[in-house]
């Protein structure tokens, strides 16, 4: 996790998405992203995740044995999450470089969506 303004990110690999998105359906107030790299099916599991109201990165591969990118899509739009095609990487297991931009990305959504809240809350008052 990294600390950033109100809350912290979270980046999950495999099972851990899963056991990430469990976590944030119960609470996720202090969590400013979640960036959620070649997730299991939730189907497999008996999981139902919910839309999160944060920013959240998706990254999925082409060729992942646990979840085909056509699933991956679906979880993103359950989510409302943004999916990032990783291309044919497998489960995504070993050095991804691109990872960093996609991170960096995710900082970017949750500076812009607290921007949004601040205003929102300075024009309601």
């Amino acid at each position: 996790m990294r600390e950033a303004g109100p809350g912290a990110f979270v980046a999950a690999h495999g099972f851990g998405c899963l056991a990430t998105l469990a976590c944030l359906a119960r609470r996720s107030t202090d969590v400013a992203g979640a960036l959620l790299v070649a997730p299991r099916d939730p189907d497999e599991f008996g999981l139902a995740p919910q839309p999160l109201e944060m920013p959240v990165i998706l990254v999925a591969s082409r060729s992942d044995p646990c979840m085909t990118l056509e699933q991956a899509h679906r979880l993103a739009r359950t989510l409302q999450a943004r999916c990032v095609d990783a291309g044919d990487a497998g489960h995504i297991d070993g050095p991804w470089p691109k990872g960093e931009r996609v991170l960096a990305r995710l900082f970017s959504l949750a500076e812009a969506r607290e921007r949004e809240l601040a205003l929102a809350m300075a024009m309601s008052n």
